[in-house]
């Protein structure tokens, strides 16, 4: 939190303050973690490691129990029927949580300046901070991996045509040519199915690229382009006919 970008603050407090607190009362970390795993793999390495270390010296003091869920489940098995009789060991175990918590702040503090890691709230200015779940994660992995269409154009050609240079973007953004289902217009809009919405760019990515807006129903999509769609239209029907070429 104290590395977020004064202009994300708020909106990336909204967000990690309600997770933060899901995990530590109900153990549910999923979002954390695949946000991380995408954004910092180190850090998640270095978090398991830790968090393996800490298990190992809390065992070494007798802490033992029921500590697989978050703190209500804990409590309600563990600290509040034993407290009477085994009160030292959960001190114990406090302690040494505390002491890991205090050891994990300042390492991945230190890993996120120093290697400049792109974690909530410290993406670029035109990203929109967001979360992941598993298939969010597994998403974004396979569309990082794919070919992008900006590969078929030599950089001249985009720089000169305006519509080229849109269209490379927009088919980048909606996931790539294989994510796109249907691909038509109207007098001012895109009009796309895709297959899979969670491979898309964000919207600030799509105004970035000279959108005025985009608007969601599931699987389809209209990106609002303005009177000069057709000719966005064709240049992006052109090159989802190279992509398809080249498979």
């Amino acid at each position: 939190m104290r590395q977020l970008k004064k202009n994300k603050k708020k909106q990336t407090s909204a967000l990690l303050i309600p997770a933060a607190l899901t995990s530590f009362f109900a153990g549910i970390t999923e979002p954390i973690d695949f946000t991380y795993l995408f954004a910092a793999p180190v850090l998640w390495i270095i978090y398991s490691l830790l968090s393996a270390t800490m298990n190992t010296i809390m065992f070494s003091f007798g802490v033992v129990g029921n500590f697989i869920f978050g703190s209500i489940d804990m409590a309600a098995e563990n600290w509040i029927p034993l407290w009477a009789n085994h009160w030292q060991t959960f001190l114990v175990q406090f302690t040494i949580g505390i002491i890991f918590a205090i050891l994990t702040f300042f390492i991945f503090k230190f890993m996120i300046v120093k290697f400049d890691y792109a974690t909530p709230g410290r993406e670029k200015d035109d990203e929109d901070v967001h979360l992941l779940n598993k298939k969010e994660y597994q998403a974004k992995k396979e569309s990082a991996a794919g070919a992008t269409t900006t590969a078929q154009l030599s950089k001249k050609e985009k720089e000169t045509d305006p519509y080229v240079e849109r269209a490379t973007a927009f088919l980048d953004l909606l996931g790539g040519s294989s994510n796109i289902k249907e691909l038509s217009s109207c007098a001012t809009r895109l009009r796309v199915t895709v297959a899979d919405p969670n491979k898309m760019g964000s919207d600030a990515q799509f105004k970035a690229a000279k959108a005025v807006n985009v608007v969601h129903h599931g699987k389809a999509i209209q990106v609002i382009v303005g009177l000069d769609v057709a000719q966005v239209l064709e240049a992006m029907q052109e090159l989802r006919k190279q992509d398809n070429k080249q498979d």
